[in-house]
This record gives structure tokens, sequence and C-alpha cells, in this order.
């Protein structure tokens, strides 16, 4: 199937979003607070009024561009949509950007950029997309260590010492000493053995076996765009170590920031002050309904697309680059009431239900029989019921991208 078209997915993204955004702590599943109010209170959901533009540079870059501002109250949320409107976009850096608040919330700006081309960016239909890094785990390339230059004199002064050494006949007193230190067989052994058995450090040992992992924080989003004016963004912290150094992968996640966004109007032509009527309530709704497992299990019918990034030849230049082919197919599913932490084969797994009626789901997989683990991260939601969309990255044992997918399901009791 034809991979989507640039220039639509700027023009499908192109507009004002506004909606709430809330950080959740995986270990826990609980909100982590986000800002102080004017009071010093702990606020745990912000609002939050997205600009994106689609914008070329002058190298060629396309690109769009997307600025970000948040705020603690609807006031503050409409403060920001007139600003967006205007295209005015006072950066959070500026001196003066907190002192015009009337919020313990900057009402300040900061921009993202999601460009053409960009390495680990997969485009789907309809506004959705999955950007994160091509690889985790360990880095790849080490250091470069210290070049030690050769010293012809010294390497020859310390092979005729050697040589000299070995020629010399051994002192007659070191062969006396051994005749009378050597004693019986059988005696002494048992001291001997406890000595050792006192002197050996188990857990130095232990810490010797096994290598020291070089840790690097990774971000992956997942953005799930339903009816062209409801989106939902998932951002990911993950602590990932391993895999490029033949270790096995390690993945930890860190934190799970969450962005429930309707479409209010484009900017510079017609933008609205206030919400859509109705908006501010359906997200406030939304915010507490929590997938469960009653929802999950079941079957459904599944359309799923694969995206793959393969080796290619450029057709314009003829030089080597990178090509993502997409493929569809249809299959039926059946989840299961809970996802067990260990499922046959030494495949493991976590899920992770959250506000939204949405989730995040980590598992360890085993990939074409081999000895080492991938790791896929997935991303679910329901926007209504008996519906639930997906966006998956699967990476393999190295750590390196293999494919990215999403899919629609609906539940069907007949579907397999």
């Amino acid at each position: 199937m034809p991979e989507p078209l640039w220039s639509t997915f700027c023009g499908v993204s192109n507009g004002l979003w506004c909606g709430i955004t809330a950080a959740y702590s995986p270990s826990t599943g609980q909100a982590e607070p986000l800002a102080l109010d004017e009071r010093g209170k702990l606020l745990h959901v912000l609002h939050q009024c997205c600009v994106e533009q689609r914008q070329v540079q002058d190298d060629g870059t396309d690109s769009v561009v997307r600025h970000v501002a948040r705020a603690a109250s609807e006031e503050g949320l409409q403060r920001e949509m007139v600003q967006g409107g205007q295209l005015t976009f006072p950066p959070c850096s500026l001196p003066g950007a907190e002192a015009s608040t009337r919020s313990g919330v900057a009402e300040c700006w900061e921009e993202e950029r999601i460009s053409n081309g960009q390495e680990g960016l997969v485009l789907f239909d309809g506004g959705s997309y999955s950007l994160g890094p091509a690889a985790i785990g360990s880095p790849a390339e080490l250091p470069d260590e210290e070049e030690v230059e050769f010293d012809e004199a010294a390497a020859a002064a310390a092979a005729a010492a050697l040589e000299a050494a070995l020629a010399a006949p051994p002192a007659a007193d070191s062969i006396e000493l051994l005749d009378e230190e050597e004693e019986p067989a059988g005696e002494g052994k048992e001291d001997e053995g406890e000595e050792a058995e006192a002197g050996v450090d188990v857990l130095g040992l232990a810490e010797q076996e096994q290598p020291e992992l070089d840790w690097t924080a990774v971000v992956i989003e997942h953005c799930m765009q339903w009816g062209g004016e409801q989106r939902l963004r998932i951002k990911i912290t993950l602590d990932t170590a391993g895999g490029s150094d033949g270790t096995e992968l390690e993945v930890l996640p860190l934190r799970v920031a969450v962005s429930r966004e309707a479409w209010e109007g484009l900017p510079g032509s017609f933008t609205p002050a206030i919400q859509g009527a109705g908006a501010a309530e359906q997200q406030e709704a939304s915010r507490r309904v929590k997938l469960d497992a009653d929802t999950l299990g079941g079957q459904w019918k599944v359309f799923e697309i694969s995206a793959v990034t393969v080796d290619d030849i450029s057709m314009q230049t003829g030089l080597p680059t990178r090509s993502t082919l997409y493929s569809a197919h249809e299959t039926c599913r059946a989840f299961a009431a809970a996802l067990p932490p260990e499922r046959e084969g030494g495949d493991e797994g976590a899920l992770l239900l959250l506000p939204h009626s949405c989730g995040l789901q980590l598992e360890s997989l085993r990939l074409d029989n081999g000895k080492r683990r991938g790791v896929r991260v997935s991303t679910l939601w329901s926007p209504q019921p008996d519906m639930l969309l997906s966006m998956c990255r699967l990476y393999d044992a190295d750590g390196r991208l293999l494919e990215v997918s999403t899919s629609t399901a609906i539940k069907d009791a007949s579907a397999c």
C-alpha cells in the first residue's frame, strides 16, 4: 500500500488543538504533579493549547511546528487560545513571560518540530504518527581509546632483559627452599580449604561477571487521531540499556504523559476564544474513565497497518537511502481478561491501565526463536465502547527498530 503523503499529514494536523494533559508514574499508575498554583498547591492536571503549522525553512527542511502552552484554569486556556489565534507565542525563556500570568503556571509557549523524513518518524493516515528513536539500548559505538605511542627503544630493552632472565640458571637455594616447605600429602589441606573458602568474595565475583550497563533515556510519542477532530497523544520516557553490546535488552519505564485534545479551528483565520460546546466537559469525563481488563477482554476484528523500514536506493540521486514499506491485513484477535507477567516461550509483559480509556503495554519477546529478546512498546486507546485503537513499536534484541504498526479493532463475539 502507498506511503501516506507528508502534505496530507500537514493538512490534517494543521490547526489549534485544546485539551488537558497529565503525567503518570509507571510504577504506581498515579498522577504526578506538573506545577504549583498561586497558593502553592500541587497541580496534577493542566489545560493545554497546541498550535500546529507547516513551515518550510530556507534550507528546504519541511516541518510541522508545534507551539504548546499550558494553564491551570480555563481562563488561562482562553488567553492562550487568543494568543494562538493571533500567532503570538512568547517563549518561556523570556524574563517577562511569567510576570503576565494570573496563576501559578506561566502562560508561555514551548516549541516542538516534526520534520519530513525525520529518523524514527512513521506516519499513518488520518494524522496519526509514531515518533521515537531508530535504536534503543546502550550506544553501539564505544568512545575511542587513547592510542599509546610505540617506544622502540623501551621495547628492545625489555626484550633483552627477558632473554637474559630466561638464559640464567635457577638459583640453588630456591630449589632447597621448595623441598623444605613441602608437606606430606593430606596434611594442612583442610586448613587451606577453610582459608580459601573464607577468602572468596562472592559479591565481588558476581559484580565482575555482570557487565556494567550503559543506560540511555529515550522518548517515544504516539499520536492516535480519531474522527478527524479528536486525538490522544502519549509520550513514554524509557530508560534503556544493553542490546547492541551483546547483553540482554533492558527497558525501564520512567514516565507516561497523556494529552487528550480536540481540534478547535485554524490559527490566523478562524480561532474561537473558548473551546467548542461540550469539549471541556467531554475531556473531563474522558479523564474519569479508566481502561480496564473487562473492556479489553473478548474477541476483536482487527484491521492493522504495518510499516517496515528497509535499505533502498534513491530514484532521484542513485544513492543508498532508507525507505518505509507499508502493508495492511485483517485478522481476529482474542484478548485475555488479564495479561500474565510471563507467557509461553519465556515472553514477558506488563499492562498499565490509565485514564482516558488508554493504556501502555510493554512486552519482552523472543523473535525468530532467538536466545535474546526484543521489546515491543504499545499504546491503546478506546475512544468509544467496543472500539480499540493501538500503536506499536517493535525493537529487536540489538535494540534496532524492526516495525511500527497501528490498528483499529471492533469487538465482535463471532470474529474468531
